[in-house]
């Protein structure tokens, strides 16, 4: 591994780990309020509130009521992009909300998950991307075969499935969505792939063999 190699390998993993980080908590925050919104998550002894994330009211706090979902205050800027897309008088939903698409209810559970997780996949695989152009990576197919002699197959079969992946979740809005499990999969998959092409110290390797057991 050439001293360049090394030093941009290392940007790289500072890069992907900041924004997977930065965008975890956006997730352990944004699934949080969509529990506390959502009619399936009502009830103290509802599964929802038996593993993170949530909210809470802290120690000797009186705490939050269960009993009910809340409503969410938008911000100025979210009521101009719905009235942007959806035009000035748009439908309502029949608990009240707006009706974003035939497919979604603003009661609807879990599109936090799915929103986040797709946008995790697709910026991992940008700052992978960014990172291997100036070493002509194989970053998609055709640089692929400029690399089948250069490193084993299995590594390239992995990228294949990480690139297929993205791919799919970029032009195909019927392809199964992602959960949050997937995305930190995909960003350990392509540091594992960075490690191996890099011939860097393989620290995520060990890392899998204790992820989310």
């Amino acid at each position: 591994m050439n001293d360049n190699l090394a030093e941009d390998f290392g940007k790289y993993v500072v890069a992907a780990g900041d924004a997977l980080l930065e965008a975890m908590f956006i997730y352990d925050l944004s699934t949080a309020a969509d529990k506390m919104m959502a009619f399936d998550c009502v009830g103290e002894n509802n599964d929802a509130w038996k593993v993170g994330p949530f909210l809470s009211a802290g120690a000797n706090e009186v705490q939050i009521d269960r009993s009910r979902p809340y409503c969410l205050a938008i911000s100025k800027e979210t009521s101009v992009s719905i009235s942007l897309v959806l035009g000035p008088e748009p439908k309502v939903g029949k608990n009240g909300g707006v009706q974003l698409s035939h497919d979604s209810s603003s009661n609807e559970f879990g599109k936090a998950e799915r929103i986040v997780s797709k946008l995790i996949i697709i910026e991992q695989f940008e700052i992978f991307k960014d990172f291997w152009v100036r070493y002509d990576g194989p970053y998609n197919s055709k640089q692929a075969k400029k690399w089948e002699d250069r490193t084993d197959a299995d590594v390239l079969e992995r990228l294949k499935l990480l690139t297929d992946r993205r791919n799919e979740l970029v032009h195909n809005d019927q392809c199964t969505p992602p959960n949050i499990r997937e995305a930190v999969e995909f960003y350990l998959g392509l540091r594992i792939v960075s490690e191996r092409l890099s011939d860097a110290e393989p620290y995520a390797q060990k890392a899998l063999a204790h992820l989310m057991k």
